[in-house]
């Protein structure tokens, strides 16, 4: 076997490629964790295509921007060049997370996408881009031998989010291993699909946003069928997925071809070719095995009817539509048109509605402008969440202190009513003392008690006047303190409770009771 040498290879020289090979498995590329947007997929895959079967080493890829725009069917644009040159050197910081094991532990592998892209300096030159493969991809993506998955691109071309590319890699492998039902728990889903941690946070979100979207877009135009997808249930929250999948019987977006000039059938034989004939009464089919497939429009047409019955009650004319679908990348006329119907469907007032749909449409950064606006948003939910948390805990410490403050309050109020009645109750002081003495004494005293009279013994020298408990008061320990108050709270219930009455408004508006 020849080692390719390492030249320059050309996707030009190499147009009708359409496959693409990368290792699967949960070591390989594709269940590994990758993040692209739809500008570099293209290009990525268009580097997958010049990859050839029997290549030992990676080249350089050459790609121009008509390539890319022939291998995915998009509309000639002048500033097609600009997209995907950005879009090449931002596959300089894109990389694959794979999850390997290594002499039986479990190791995270980062490994980059690209080694090195090349633009023409000079401006007249500058059509194409070159490209190079990190070469530690090379167990990836050459000589694969086991477990490896192909797909033909056609598959994708009218796919518009990256999440849905990856979702339909990931179960077309499956299904080309002979499985009919696909099991992730749905951590392992958002993890391969490189869905941070504060996206889509919320199930739900997530649910309606990537899975039911990717299916969405699989099932209208890819070889593969999604029949259903059913949801585990882990406790009481959604913990897996299972998707039950089957492919197509007829790939109609890679049999059915027709054109404006000439209406054409395309037939395909019994032993699985195809034959494409030109509309004619008098054409006779020499095979009867010919299996005639439904002709279809082709996807410019069937997206120009589709954006024109979102448009035409604007005044917006059909040739109009066909005109920003020759100038325009059709991404570029979605996100306009979906941004200015999602104004109007807000209830907000637009004036002249043809003039600013042709504004959105025509305005370059309004390619992923819904996913800008999402962006924004939870930004913004962010910041509000955030300052909602700070008035919060602002809030508690306020009503803290509060609450520290009543009972302050509350407490000083009430040792001067004690203070007072025992200084103006002859016989009172007394009594508190029998009483904290013969609880002392008693056969099973509480240890609190013997602690409250011990205390005042010492401080006292023995002395059991009127004046010496005072002093105690005010000076002694709280356990001492505690059981005078409870005695006199027993003994003066009424003037206790007309003390507590002028703190209880107070106390309800700061939710605590006295």
């Amino acid at each position: 076997m020849a080692k390719q040498k390492a030249t320059t290879r050309r996707k030009q020289d190499y147009p009708d490629r359409y496959k693409i090979h990368l290792q699967g498995g949960k070591e390989g590329l594709v269940e590994a964790t990758s993040k692209m947007d739809i500008q570099e997929f293209r290009v990525f895959a268009t580097m997958l295509t010049m990859v050839l079967p029997d290549d030992e080493d990676f080249t350089e890829y050459e790609i121009r921007v008509q390539d890319i725009i022939k291998l995915f069917g998009l509309n000639k644009d002048g500033r097609y060049y600009e997209i995907i040159r950005d879009a090449s050197q931002r596959m300089m910081d894109r990389k694959f997370v794979i999850y390997e094991d290594k002499g039986g532990k479990e190791y995270r592998t980062t490994i980059h996408l690209i080694d090195e892209t090349s633009v023409p300096t000079d401006e007249n030159n500058q059509n194409h881009i070159r490209l190079k493969f990190n070469p530690k991809l090379k167990p990836y993506l050459l000589q694969l031998k086991r477990e490896y998955l192909t797909i033909d691109v056609r598959n994708l071309i009218h796919i518009q989010s990256p999440y849905s590319i990856k979702l339909y890699m990931i179960l077309k492998h499956q299904q080309n291993l002979g499985n009919q039902k696909v099991k992730y728990t749905v951590e392992r889903l958002r993890q391969m699909l490189a869905v941070e941690d504060d996206e889509y946070p919320m199930y739900g979100n997530f649910k309606q946003k990537v899975i039911l979207k990717a299916v969405g877009d699989i099932e209208k135009h890819t070889d593969l069928t999604i029949l259903k997808i059913e949801e585990i249930k882990v406790g009481r929250a959604v913990g897996m997925i299972n998707f039950h999948i089957e492919a197509k019987e007829q790939q109609k977006h890679l049999e059915i071809q027709k054109t404006k000039a000439n209406a054409k059938r395309v037939l395909k034989t019994g032993d699985g070719t195809e034959k494409t004939l030109i509309e004619d009464a008098n054409a006779e089919i020499e095979d009867a095995n010919f299996e005639e497939l439904p002709v279809v429009k082709n996807p410019d047409e069937v997206f120009i009817e589709r954006i024109y019955e979102q448009v035409k009650n604007y005044k917006i004319t059909q040739s109009t539509v066909e005109k920003w679908v020759r100038e325009i990348p059709k991404e570029q006329i979605e996100s306009g048109v979906n941004h200015v119907l999602a104004i109007l469907k807000s209830g907000k007032t637009i004036k002249n509605i043809g003039g600013y749909l042709n504004q959105m449409v025509t305005t370059v950064n309004l390619f992923n402008l819904n996913e800008q606006i999402e962006a924004e948003a939870k930004v913004q939910l962010a910041k509000k969440n955030q300052q909602e948390v700070k008035q919060k805990k602002k809030d508690q410490a306020y009503l803290r202190q509060e609450q520290d403050k009543l009972l302050n309050e509350l407490s000083e109020v009430q040792k001067n009513f004690i203070l007072d009645v025992v200084q103006n109750e002859k016989q009172l002081f007394a009594d508190i003392l029998a009483q904290l003495k013969a609880e002392a004494q008693s056969e099973k005293p509480n240890p609190m008690n013997e602690i409250a009279w011990e205390g005042y013994q010492t401080a006292s020298k023995g002395n059991e006047s009127k004046e010496a408990l005072l002093q105690y008061l005010k000076e002694g320990s709280f356990i001492f303190y505690g059981f005078v108050a409870e005695y006199i709270e027993k003994r003066f219930p009424e003037e206790y409770g007309k003390i507590k009455a002028q703190f209880q408004k107070r106390a309800d508006s700061l939710g605590m009771k006295i």
